[in-house]
């Protein structure tokens, strides 16, 4: 046996049991945590092997064993030894998930999902996250990384969870990974420690109604876009809006019905007459070859196909290009709400959906980039 193969399993579960003790009221010390500390001093004493994984192997000095020792867990403001400690427990660790995502060897996965436990430490979570990823069929996966997805504060962290979730067997729970993914693709940084962008201080100006009791949902924020969740079922959600807006809600099919509307009505405004001037140009121009001609073909051609430019100028900054439903959801749970529109396109609108992944109602919150600033740059 190798001397990695010795010590990961016992440097891994050492620091995760001392820094979850570090994070709870209780200190004394549990029967694991205290064969896990035996281990280790008894790995320490021998000539060829370490108690550490970083460049500090092989001094005598474990920042593990000395966190644990000097630093008491109900410290609300720890010394700068006791946090200077805990940042070398937090590499150790990290540099043992990496060293085993790097070999690929599936027996890690066992300290990686216990690793997942450390809700407060985002470089252990990424890193633990990245020895999953090469094992997304793990039994369990699903179960511990659904609440960093939805609950963890940090950005990278919830990256890392959605495209864990986004392999998953699991429809409801991949396609719930997915739309995280695809919404936060301009979400800003790779940094574990940079924070989720919040709720923008401009939605609360731009009077999008306040669900009673719900709770905010980030696999539906965009950079124009806030999700929240509510236990109410989708129909109820969607006739409570509806009634505080003041406009009816419309069904999937009607919100497709009224896109096809939009698009033959474009259809049927395009000048024919104009076209067929364009046409006789064409057969003039092949005789004459006189670029004059090609000009005023082109001028007629685009006076001619005007509505159905108009129709999809400003595509990228639109609301459906982020309010759609997971491909899982339940077509007869999902509803439209235009909350307000302007130059004869949606500037605001709601989009209800029943999540079967978490059995809650999501109400997306959407705005055309053309009106208002997006959540973030």
């Amino acid at each position: 046996m190798t001397m990695l193969q010795r010590i990961l399993p016992i440097s891994i579960c050492l620091a995760i049991l001392l820094l979850t003790a570090a994070c709870s009221d209780d200190d004394t010390p549990a029967p694991a945590e205290t064969a896990a500390r035996d281990s280790v001093n008894a790995s320490t004493s021998e000539p060829d092997q370490a108690g550490s994984l970083t460049n500090h192997s092989g001094s005598g000095f474990d920042p593990i064993i000395e966190y644990d020792s000097q630093c008491p867990a109900e410290d609300d403001n720890p010394s700068l030894e006791c946090e200077w400690l805990r940042a070398l427990a937090v590499a150790d660790v990290v540099e043992a998930l990496e060293q085993i995502e790097r070999s690929r060897d599936q027996r890690g996965v066992e300290e990686a999902m216990a690793a997942l436990d450390l809700s407060d430490e985002p470089e252990i979570l990424v890193a633990a996250c990245q020895v999953l990823g090469r094992f997304p069929d793990t039994p369990g996966i699903a179960e511990k990384v659904t609440p960093l997805l939805l609950d963890s504060p940090y950005l990278e962290v919830q990256r890392m969870a959605a495209h864990l979730l986004s392999r998953t067997p699991e429809p409801a729970l991949a396609a719930m990974g997915s739309q995280w993914l695809g919404n936060h693709n301009s979400a800003p940084g790779d940094d574990p420690y940079a924070e989720l962008p919040g709720v923008p201080a401009h939605y609360w100006d731009m009077d999008f109604p306040d669900y009673q009791g719900a709770e905010w949902f980030t696999p539906a924020d965009s950079d124009r876009s806030v999700g929240w969740i509510s236990s109410d079922a989708a129909a109820e959600v969607a006739a409570r809006l509806s009634e505080i807006l003041g406009v009816p809600a419309l069904d999937y099919q009607q919100w497709a019905d009224r896109s096809q509307q939009q698009m033959l009505n474009a259809a049927q405004a395009i000048d024919q007459s104009k076209i067929a001037e364009a046409e006789k140009l064409m057969q003039e121009y092949l005789k004459s070859q006189d670029p004059r001609l090609l000009e005023t073909m082109q001028r007629l051609q685009e006076e001619a196909y005007a509505p159905l430019q108009r129709l999809s100028e400003g595509d990228p900054m639109k609301v459906d290009q982020v309010a759609t439903p997971p491909s899982q959801s339940q077509y007869d749970q999902v509803f439209y709400l235009i909350a307000e529109e302007r130059d004869g396109h949606v500037a605001r609108l709601i989009l209800v959906y029943r999540q079967a992944a978490i059995d809650r109602t999501v109400m997306q919150m959407a705005w055309d980039l053309r009106d208002y600033p997006p959540a973030w740059e």
